[in-house]
């Protein structure tokens, strides 16, 4: 099931009393609600008239949480698998975003499931493409291909990696935000196996991949990235 709604540098997850010379100034940062809508256990390959109706409703509501500025980005990954797509939440709980997403009527249905993390990531996502939309309520959403990268824990994870790795991996980050090539990416905060998501500026999902294997902490296995083409609108990134 597609979603159609517009939408996102990355820093470790590190002891309150630890800081790299390339971490991001925390007035530049916020906490977000990614989710990850996944196929669900209702979930069918016929296209119904009944499947039509409940992915117009699917869509209508997506629009409704975007106009009340809740949801502050969402869009389809279009590879086809497990997962369907995303929503970013910008709210004041977990909780809170756990009952909007609960709203869809496409996750009531059991045709979507949802799996929400915090998400420290850029203030300002969605307000770029928020601001525009509001200007020009009845233009039609020009949407790109991104590829979002899903950091998972590497074969050789460490919760505690060396201080100088984390160094080279938060400046290959800063390298690749100042070019253009990384406009998004952030932590999960919640410490699963899931660590957070990059959201790299290319159609070409060789060169995605290229990008993140240079990130050192990736050579090191500390990291894994996992791909999936990512439907977005643009400007929605900060």
């Amino acid at each position: 099931m597609k979603l159609f709604l517009p939408i996102l540098v990355l820093v470790p997850l590190v002891a309150a009393d630890q800081h790299y010379r390339n971490e991001p100034d925390p007035a530049t940062m916020t906490t977000y609600y990614f989710g990850l809508l996944r196929r669900g256990a209702a979930a069918t390959a016929e296209q119904t008239q009944d499947v039509e109706r409940l992915q117009k409703a699917h869509l209508a509501n997506i629009t409704r949480l975007a106009e009340s500025g809740k949801l502050v980005a969402a869009g389809p990954l279009t590879d086809g698998g497990e997962l369907r797509g995303i929503f970013i939440f910008q709210v004041a709980s977990l909780e809170e975003a756990k009952t909007l997403s609960d709203t869809d009527p496409a996750v009531a249905a059991g045709r979507l499931a949802v799996e929400i993390h915090p998400w420290y990531a850029p203030k300002g996502i969605g307000s770029k493409y928020a601001a525009w939309r509001k200007d020009n309520p009845q233009a039609e959403v020009k949407m790109t291909t991104y590829q979002l990268g899903l950091l998972r824990r590497g074969p050789k994870w460490s919760a505690e990696p060396a201080g100088a790795l984390m160094e080279d991996h938060l400046a290959h980050i800063a390298r690749l935000a100042a070019s253009g090539k990384l406009p998004a990416a952030g932590p999960f905060t919640d410490g699963g196996e899931l660590r957070g998501v990059c959201v790299f500026r290319s159609g070409s999902l060789d060169e995605a991949k290229r990008l993140a294997d240079e990130d050192p902490a990736v050579r090191a296995g500390q990291h894994a990235v996992e791909f999936h083409p990512w439907f977005a609108a643009e400007g929605a990134m900060p």
